[in-house]
């Protein structure tokens, strides 16, 4: 009966390792290449006058990462394209991104840390701290489409249970 056991997890191990092994873990897409878009947003989050946010990668310098953070503002007649660089790193084992501070980012009342609370290949979706479990923070959903086609049904369920009156924006072409 020791032999039967001892073999059954031995074969669990086995086949846990073997499924680990062949299949990387995610990357946060804010620290690698490649465009990131918004495509989703709490409720309270919503400004009129902003529309078509994406960000860019930039470079990288040690433990920071650089990209560009490209937004339409409306101006009352007109929208007129608005771009600022910033810096970002990975704190906690990927629960924490850290934004380097600007006077423009607490302008556009940016905070200075988001707590990562889902990510995968092809979206990430960012908070503010959790306060407390009765009053959810605000979210942002981001994804490498522009569109929001790589959001899997997983993703969008984790936005819709984690965020407060969660929404998707309406990202059209002309925002490219």
């Amino acid at each position: 009966m020791k032999l039967f056991v001892s073999s059954l997890v031995t074969l669990c191990a086995l086949a846990l390792f073997n499924n680990y092994t062949n299949a990387a873990p995610p990357i946060v897409p804010a620290f690698v290449y490649g465009p990131l878009y918004l495509v989703g947003y709490s409720r309270q989050l919503n400004h009129s006058k902003w529309q078509c946010a994406s960000s860019s990668y930039l470079y990288k310098t040690g433990e920071w990462v650089r990209r560009n953070l490209r937004v339409s503002y409306y101006n009352g007649t007109m929208w007129l394209p608005r771009m600022l660089e910033f810096s970002i790193r990975n704190e906690s084992y990927d629960l924490i991104l850290r934004v380097n501070m600007t006077e423009e980012l607490r302008n556009l009342s940016a905070k200075e840390r988001y707590v990562i609370r889902h990510y995968n290949n092809d979206s990430l979706l960012l908070s503010e701290e959790i306060d407390s479990i009765h009053n959810p923070p605000p979210c942002t959903l981001w994804t490498t489409y522009y569109d929001g086609s790589s959001l899997s049904n997983y993703t969008k369920y984790v936005f819709s249970v984690l965020c407060p009156q969660p929404t998707y924006t309406n990202l059209n072409t002309a925002c490219l």
